[in-house]
Order: structure tokens, then sequence, then C-alpha cells
């Protein structure tokens, strides 16, 4: 499994350098809706949290990412303060 994800990795490298805007919203969404899914499964099955990416994401680049998803999913910020003051 870890070769694939390698190779793959390898793959999304290149195609952001060469021509990332080519990449189809659609594509980028079921991506992201997988790996958003696969990190839920994991933290609720071994109730522990991990680092959902290493340090190769900036925290510009995560505040993107977290205002569109919270956005896509109707989360305000206050809920999501009151998510992280139950967990």
């Amino acid at each position: 499994m870890s070769s694939l994800v390698d190779m793959t990795w390898d793959q999304v490298e290149e195609l952001m350098r060469d021509r990332g805007s080519e990449v189809p919203v659609e594509t980028i969404q079921r991506i992201l809706t997988l790996g958003v899914k696969l990190y839920a499964a994991k933290v609720e099955q071994e109730e522990t949290q991990y680092a959902p990416f290493d340090q190769q994401v900036s925290a510009t680049e995560v505040m993107i990412a977290v205002t569109s998803m919270l956005k896509a999913a109707d989360v305000e910020l206050f809920e999501l303060g009151l998510w992280q003051s139950w967990k």
C-alpha cells in the first residue's frame, strides 16, 4: 500500500508542477473526499488524533482548504469550537 501511495504522490507532485491548473475540480473533490473519509474513519476507530498531513503543507494552504471545507459542509466557526470542546 505504501508504494502505491508513494507512486501516486510522485504523480500528483509532477502534475502540480507541470499542469496543476488543468486538474478538474471534480478530481480534486474526489481526492479530498477520500482523504477526509479515511482520516475520520481511522480517528474514530482508534479513538486517537493523528496529524492529517506532514510538514509539506503550509499554514496558508491549510487555511485555504479548511475554510472551503467548512463552507462546503455548512459548518460555522462557532460550531467547530463547540465540537472541539466536546472532543
